[in-house]
């Protein structure tokens, strides 16, 4: 008995260190290869959690007594209430990296060439390279009862991963710090109410986000629903950290794309929807950039899916994907400021926008396949 009561305090004495170690190493004490390589350990470990639904490593929520949810009207099933403003966002705009770590180079008498992060000599001088500051900062809370146990376990490993896709399209020194704050609740009470301190109106929606807080409010009705909304609001509140202010199209086409991410083991893909709307009359991409909010409100459906098939478009193509980096870019340098899209994607797609518009229509006649990201 006595050896089995010093394993155990063995065990939490270990994860209390390992927890300290992975503390101090978001901390910058170790430099970003081990750092992503703990990120993806953790993103594992989340879906492990999920998967095997181990009760010691997840925070189960208490299950409460099944209610009968009416189904909203079908013109609200999938609508999005968000703030989509021409400003950038002052929280998104505030979050900037870390002021990066001088590193100072010399040579001493025998002609050894040095670098350290602190001069050790008066003739130390700063060099051009700069230690990269980055971290993905995710908190995910259940404001009441009837979560599904480990539904947060599979949203937390799905955010991790959508944040690693991010991390391989943008270049190292664009990125910025983000942190992602989810609430969930079951009680359409409770929602209403965050809703009314967001919004000067009530409408019916299932979800939505504030840059201002970096938070994604999600009202819990089903697990499936409660899943894909979390993910399309966190992933809004990830693009006004990362971006700040970007076109309609973009940011509700990354959204739209997300949502379909899909885990299974340690295959991770996204999949495509039918986007029936899109392959019947596919509008022109002039258009798509350039409508207006009230032309969003008017036809929202059509808009959604049209932005969700392109940005699919933009992921899966090797060659749509190098554009997609460029444009990202130039979002991250331009931060907060338009930019013009067809300019961008003219310079940076063989043939420019009319050839991509080609490629895109023709691609949209095919069966498209499930995108494997891991």
């Amino acid at each position: 008995m006595e050896r089995r009561l010093w394993r155990w305090l063995l065990f939490f004495v270990c994860c209390i260190g390992l927890s300290f170690v992975a503390w101090k190493i978001d901390s910058r004490w170790i430099q970003s290869p081990i750092t992503q390589y703990l990120a993806q350990l953790n993103v594992r470990l989340n879906y492990l959690c999920y998967q095997n639904q181990w009760t010691t490593c997840s925070t189960t929520v208490k299950r409460a007594t099944q209610v009968d949810i009416q189904p909203l009207p079908q013109s609200a099933n999938n609508q999005q209430i968000e703030y989509h403003t021409g400003l950038c966002s002052s929280k998104a705009n505030a979050v900037r990296p870390q002021t990066s770590a001088r590193i100072y180079q010399w040579i001493d008498e025998n002609g050894t060439v040095h670098f350290a992060d602190k001069p050790q000599s008066s003739s130390a001088k700063i060099t051009q390279y700069q230690s990269p500051h980055y971290n993905f900062d995710l908190s995910i809370k259940a404001l009441s009862s009837g979560i599904q146990p480990f539904f947060k376990d599979r949203l937390a490993a799905s955010l991790r991963q959508i944040d690693e896709v991010y991390r391989s399209l943008l270049p190292a020194e664009a990125l910025l710090p983000v942190r992602v704050n989810v609430s969930l609740t079951t009680s359409k009470t409770s929602y209403d109410g965050f809703y009314r301190r967001y919004h000067a109106i009530t409408s019916p929606s299932q979800g939505f986000y504030s840059h201002r807080d970096n938070l994604a409010f999600v009202w819990y009705r089903s697990v499936e629903q409660g899943f894909s909304t979390a993910i399309h609001e966190s992933v809004h509140v990830m693009n006004a950290a990362q971006f700040g202010t970007t076109p309609r199209w973009f940011n509700e086409g990354l959204a739209e794309y997300f949502e379909n991410i899909d885990m299974d083991g340690f295959n991770v893909s996204i999949h495509p929807v039918d986007w029936a709307l899109v392959r019947r009359a596919p509008m022109s991409l002039k258009r798509l950039f350039d409508a207006s909010d009230l032309e969003w409100s008017q036809n929202q459906a059509m808009f959604y899916q049209h932005s969700h098939a392109l940005i699919y478009f933009l992921m899966s193509q090797p060659t749509a994907n190098t554009a997609l980096k460029d444009l990202l870019a130039t979002i991250v340098h331009f931060r907060c400021q338009p930019i013009d899209v067809v300019q961008t994607l003219n310079s940076s797609y063989p043939g420019g926008i009319h050839r991509l518009e080609q490629d895109w229509r023709l691609w949209l006649k095919f069966n498209t396949k499930a995108i494997v990201i891991s």
